[in-house]
């Protein structure tokens, strides 16, 4: 993230940004919304046989190193 990189959806990062202000950073409320988000909820396991996706509809997973633990 930095100004260089233009957001993909530049809308809903205004629409997060302006309910945060609105919650007073409420860091509660804030997980709340991006868990029991749509988004959130999908499968990080792609369809069998299914080549990388074009809009990463779902993540790669891997371990998570010591430093990152």
């Amino acid at each position: 993230m930095s100004p260089s990189n233009d957001p993909s959806h530049p809308e809903l990062l205004n629409d997060l940004t302006a309910k945060t202000v609105e919650h007073k950073f409420d860091l509660k409320w804030l997980i709340r919304e991006i868990v029991l988000s749509n988004t959130y909820q999908l499968s990080s396991r792609g369809a069998s046989g299914e080549s990388l996706p074009q809009w990463f509809q779902h993540g790669r997973m891997r371990p998570l190193s010591a430093e990152e633990l």
